[in-house]
């Protein structure tokens, strides 16, 4: 399966005989390409990446997220990164899953076993 790429995106499928003909390129679908996801893979010329629509969550909503108990832990752990972690959410008006603090900081709670490393996928869903 190819598909012709106009500004990193997926515009269309194309025929294995397919000859590009302006601005466009033709390249090979990925092995494990996914047609759910068809709308979310950009293609740099090189490599095949998803892009991942921000999800925009209050800092309520955002800590609902996480089980009591993922909470419980997290407060008992208190250390300098966590406090900073929790200070930043508690002083933002919203909070973006693709924010690279928030991914950092659910990281970190993976890493110090605070939540299981599966729960990063679903915290930043």
């Amino acid at each position: 399966m190819k598909f012709i790429i106009l500004n990193q995106k997926i515009v269309c499928l194309a025929t294995d005989d397919y000859v590009a003909t302006g601005t466009e390129t033709v390249v090979a679908a990925p092995t494990d390409f996914d047609i759910q996801r068809v709308a979310d893979y950009r293609y740099d010329g090189t490599d095949w990446t998803f892009y991942v629509s921000p999800v925009l969550l209050t800092p309520l909503q955002f800590l609902r997220r996480f089980t009591l108990a993922e909470r419980i832990a997290v407060r008992n752990a208190m250390n300098p990164i966590i406090m900073d972690f929790l200070n930043l959410i508690s002083l933002a008006q919203d909070i973006q899953t693709t924010d690279p603090d928030t991914q950092m900081g659910i990281g970190y709670l993976a890493q110090q076993g605070l939540i299981a490393p599966e729960r990063i996928v679903e915290l930043l869903a």
